[in-house]
């Protein structure tokens, strides 16, 4: 794996710089930069919502309570929820004494109507919205997968590595380099902007590869984002 101060030497030895004329503080914020624009890369290909930072200590996942005669959730009120880009996946308790989970469907639209079990959910903003209005309250009824920011880069980061798999990291200094050369107007920003768009291809060739069952040229669905 590639530290924070491993990939900062990359950058440097990309562009044949020091930290005199590339201050760490400016690296970094190009490190964040790169690391974010990687992960919507991954979000947009990876279909089965599978991947996370894997420098979070809990999961990708929280619960929220079903009050009855509430229709509306606001995906801020668990912590768990703050760094939440996208919902794969929600699951309801189908009663208040109910102990197993069931899917229900994402929808683009529709209005609220009638009340019972909820069967699709919507997304406005952080909200989740029911189709239909529980008449029923259940603690913990609600169960939502998600994908979440990547962990920030600090600048006192050494030791600590990225959170996305390792043959990335090199992308992360070549979007860092190109950046800076670009700013600088350097002789080789053309030659490392080249090199990203192979190294482009191959994140998204390796994405498809995740799923072992399904055919290697497949079809993302439609991520959204909140």
């Amino acid at each position: 794996m590639s530290t924070v101060t491993e990939i900062q030497s990359l950058i440097h030895d990309l562009i044949d710089t020091s930290s005199s004329d590339f201050p760490v503080a400016r690296m970094v914020r190009g490190m964040n930069k790169a690391q974010d624009k990687i992960v919507n890369i991954i979000l947009q290909k990876e279909s089965l919502g599978q991947y996370d930072d894997t420098n979070y200590t809990d999961l990708a996942e929280g619960y929220l309570n079903i009050v009855s005669g509430q229709e509306d959730y606001s995906l801020k009120e668990d912590e768990n929820f703050a760094d939440l880009l996208t919902v794969h996946k929600v699951y309801v308790l189908g009663s208040a004494t109910a102990t197993e989970y069931v899917e229900i469907e994402k929808k683009g639209k529709f209005k609220t109507a009638g009340t019972g079990i909820p069967t699709a959910f919507r997304l406005n903003g952080k909200t989740l919205i029911f189709d239909i209005e529980p008449n029923y309250s259940s603690t913990n009824g609600i169960y939502v997968q998600f994908s979440r920011i990547p962990k920030p880069i600090l600048t006192s980061d050494t030791t600590r590595e990225l959170g996305m798999p390792v043959t990335y990291h090199h992308l992360v200094a070549l979007y860092t380099a190109y950046d800076f050369a670009r700013a600088k107007r350097m002789d080789n920003a053309n030659d490392i902007l080249a090199e990203i768009l192979r190294e482009e291809v191959s994140l998204g060739l390796h994405i498809g590869k995740q799923d072992f069952n399904a055919n290697l040229v497949i079809s993302p669905e439609t991520v959204d984002s909140i």
